[in-house]
């Protein structure tokens, strides 16, 4: 698809893919979240898309989720400029 690990408006584009995953549909989740640029080029099986979205209480299908508190503050911090860094404890930092 010309829309591999895009976000896109299917409303605007139009269905051309065999699966993807409807945003709209996850309104806990997807209350606040931030399209992390991973993949960028689209090559295919190097990985689509990783959210990072509020937490909904369980685990994540490879995104990245936060508590709603904490993805408001996130949101509030970002500049131009930012970098998001994942890791998977405070510990990695140093």
């Amino acid at each position: 698809s010309p829309y591999y690990n895009k976000l896109v408006d299917a409303s605007q584009t139009g269905i051309q893919w065999s699966s993807a995953e409807h945003l709209i549909g996850y309104p806990t989740a997807y209350k606040y979240a931030i399209a992390v640029n991973y993949n960028t080029a689209c090559t295919p099986g190097a990985g689509s898309a990783i959210f990072l979205h509020c937490s909904t209480g369980g685990s994540t299908a490879g995104c990245i989720s936060v508590s709603q508190s904490n993805m408001i503050r996130i949101l509030q911090s970002l500049q131009g400029d930012t970098l998001i860094g994942i890791y998977q404890n405070s510990n990695s930092l140093y």
